[in-house]
């Protein structure tokens, strides 16, 4: 595991140490996994995995700002963004 992070390719080995599957076959495992969680999100779907969290698309409105350094107005459109909401497990665990 990278120190501090926590990569993809080290759930893969985690996987690979713990079930015994080749590395080909949990990466193609964990790829599966994120691709279907990638499509719900990509249709505005939640996707809640329990004793993790919920992902969660959100539409955040469009506004006007004021450029800094020129005192323009500028408006941004409104966009669609990811909001990850963690579950009370994993809130309890980080805290222990």
């Amino acid at each position: 595991m990278n120190k501090g992070v926590f990569v993809k390719q080290d759930l893969i080995n985690i996987i690979h140490e713990k079930h015994g599957l080749s590395k080909s076959d949990c990466r193609r495992l964990v790829d599966r996994i994120f691709d279907e969680i990638i499509s719900s999100i990509a249709t505005q779907e939640s996707v809640k995995l329990t004793a993790f969290g919920t992902f969660k698309v959100i539409r955040k409105k469009g506004r006007t700002i004021k450029d800094i350094n020129t005192g323009e107005l500028l408006t941004l459109p409104s966009k669609y963004t990811i909001k990850f909401i963690p579950s009370e497990q994993l809130k309890e665990k980080i805290n222990e």
